[in-house]
């Protein structure tokens, strides 16, 4: 099996891709290690702003708007499911 470090966590391409698909769920807003925790998944320890922060900085066009504490935006999520979708790439 081959195993891929992503922000200080090493897991499977299989984990990857239930992360990006426990991401894009939905149903936890802007939530990022709290979805990932509940599936089990091991990228619930991986440091999900240091990913995020590696995409946005790669890829500037992805940055978002972080919104207020009323209206979050999902900028910190939006970014790591883009880092998840380009390691599996």
């Amino acid at each position: 099996m081959h195993y891929i470090q992503i922000s200080g966590v090493t897991v499977t391409r299989d984990d990857v891709r239930a992360g990006v698909a426990t991401l894009r769920d939905g149903t936890w807003g802007v939530m990022v290690r709290q979805p990932l925790a509940r599936d089990g998944n091991p990228l619930a320890h991986m440091d999900y702003h240091a990913a995020a922060r590696a995409e946005i900085a790669a890829h500037p066009e992805a940055r978002i708007a972080p919104g207020s504490h009323r209206e979050p935006t999902a900028h910190v999520k939006t970014a790591v499911i883009r880092y998840l979708e380009e390691v599996l790439a």
